[in-house]
């Protein structure tokens, strides 16, 4: 059974008040949940190549890549990045083994990643982390980061998984849900348990003119800026390697 634990992280500079509000918001949904921030004093950033070449270069938003798995490995739970809004209570999903959510039609979304304590999976995505050369890191950046490289171990392990963002049971322990249910809005009520906003805060997309169009669909047109993003993410996601099996 999967633990009452949220994990997060947070590295670098204070907390932005719009991020402290949303995990404030969290709290309110899952009242009876523990919370553990992981940052700088907690744990080891140096503990990973790719961790600690993400810190020294103040690409702090990569930092918690390896750090997931490390967390739900050794406690199990609940994993958010900052950037999730959680909208339903998620106790429903506590008897799973695994459980995760597609972002795109043909990637994994790793911003929420619930688990058991100890699962082989999230053993073996630690140890990929752990063995993989990051040459050449910040140029290939996006490709070698959490959703494209859990979603190749998820292809490499599984032969079975298709990218075809339908509902899954893989090896009878991990449980795969479309990108409405935890990634974009959408009209189906039996899903939208959390949303992905996308703040990309250590980036540049929500910048300009691209931030502003941005802003003003999911503000205003959300399900259709959640069908062009998702549109968007199954082109990028194909140009890191990842085949779309719809």
């Amino acid at each position: 059974m999967i633990p009452r634990i949220v994990h997060y992280a947070w590295f670098g500079s204070e907390k932005p008040d719009e991020v402290t509000d949303r995990i404030k918001r969290w709290k309110e949904i899952l009242p009876n949940w523990k919370f553990i921030e992981w940052n700088e004093s907690n744990w080891d950033v140096t503990a990973y190549k790719f961790s600690k070449t993400m810190y020294d270069t103040k690409n702090l938003g990569y930092v918690a890549d390896p750090l997931r798995f490390d967390v739900l490995y050794r406690y199990g739970g609940l994993y958010l990045d900052t950037d999730m809004e959680v909208k339903k209570d998620l106790s429903v999903f506590l008897d799973e083994q695994v459980l995760l959510g597609f972002m795109y039609d043909n990637s994994i979304l790793t911003s929420f990643i619930m688990g058991e304590k100890g699962n082989s999976f999230f053993r073996d995505a630690m140890s990929l982390y752990a063995e993989l050369d990051y040459k050449d890191l910040i140029p290939s950046l996006y490709s070698q980061t959490s959703n494209p490289v859990v979603t190749k171990l998820m292809k490499k392990l599984y032969p079975e998984f298709k990218l075809n963002g339908k509902q899954q049971r893989i090896n009878n322990s991990i449980k795969i849900l479309p990108k409405d249910f935890f990634s974009y809005p959408s009209n189906n009520t039996e899903a939208n348990y959390t949303e992905h906003l996308f703040m990309n805060s250590w980036g540049t997309a929500n910048l300009g003119v691209r931030g502003w169009l941005k802003h003003v669909l999911k503000r205003y047109y959300p399900l259709l800026w959640a069908k062009i993003s998702a549109d968007r993410g199954v082109k990028s996601s194909i140009n890191d390697g990842l085949p779309d099996e719809r």
